[in-house]
């Protein structure tokens, strides 16, 4: 049985004419009136007495109008309510994401989502290590670079740009590399979880091998590098500040890196909340207003 059929019944009744209930549906008399032969059809007997003057519901019809009736008050209630809290936007997010990500990119743009959304609570996890979404309760990730867990669903959000970085100090004392191929003729600070492993598009990796540091903060990082410990290869946006006021320079710009992309994971595909979805959304939007990230 057709419940869109049954409530153009109802609709037909309380309107007292194909004509009006027509109108309020938006459809044509013709089409709603082959819906309702096809609902007598289904229910086996007539269910309106019809005439060119009126409608008049049978004594069978009677009795499935007064049994459908609360059906579909019902039902009208729960997608009233669902839509009205759709609406509204509430709820509590867990989302975990790593430190540096929270620091350059969410500092600034969560005052603003919260002001927007006051009926959303976010409870944020600064981690360097992903997390078991389902096990551990996240509703969202935020990862950089390859994905290991292809069970969640991923949405691609940006892109972060990636330079090599000195300070000025250092190249006092040392003369910039002319290539990359260079790099291990130089001091470098790496990330941990790249291994020294510099990827480039279309080219060979380069194993950078001649470093004193490897950490698996990229701030540490970018501080050691001012302090002119060495070279580095850093998100552009992290560096962006350093660079305007002369404590970094940026070298080799035309580099072909290989640039991490910037997912948002999360568990299950199956009707996100409103209130995860605004916020994935969100973000995106914000960072692709960044030059640094694309």
């Amino acid at each position: 049985m057709d419940l869109n059929q049954i409530y153009y019944f109802i609709t037909i009744i309380e309107c007292g004419s194909y004509t009006k209930a027509a109108q309020k549906l938006s459809l044509s008399k013709s089409t709603l009136s082959r819906h309702m032969l096809r609902l007598e059809d289904s229910v086996k007997t007539r269910l309106l007495h019809r005439s060119t003057r009126q409608i008049r519901l049978t004594k069978a019809g009677e009795r499935f109008f007064n049994s459908c009736l609360p059906l579909i008050t019902h039902l009208q209630n729960a997608h009233s309510q669902t839509s009205q809290y759709h609406k509204d936007i509430t709820g509590r997010l867990r989302v975990t994401m790593p430190p540096e990500f929270g620091t350059m990119f969410l500092s600034d743009l969560l005052p603003l989502f919260l002001e927007q959304h006051p009926n959303i609570q976010i409870e944020l996890d600064l981690s360097t290590h992903n997390q078991d979404l389902i096990s551990q309760g996240f509703d969202l990730a935020i990862r950089i670079g390859e994905l290991e867990d292809s069970s969640y669903i991923a949405k691609r959000i940006a892109t972060a740009k990636m330079g090599l970085y000195a300070s000025p100090t250092y190249l006092l004392s040392q003369a910039p590399p002319s290539c990359i191929a260079e790099l291990n003729q130089h001091k470098n600070i790496i990330i941990s979880v790249t291994k020294g492993m510099l990827l480039l598009k279309g080219k060979t990796p380069i194993l950078i091998d001649n470093y004193q540091l490897s950490s698996n903060s990229m701030t540490l990082n970018k501080q050691l590098c001012m302090d002119a410990q060495g070279l580095t290869v850093l998100p552009d946006i992290l560096c962006e500040n350093e660079v305007k006021s002369g404590k970094l320079v940026k070298l080799l710009p035309e580099t072909p890196f290989e640039h991490p992309h910037i997912y948002a994971v999360y568990p299950s595909r199956i009707h996100p909340t409103k209130a995860l979805t605004t916020l994935i959304n969100f973000i995106a939007h914000e960072l692709a207003k960044q030059d640094t990230l694309h």
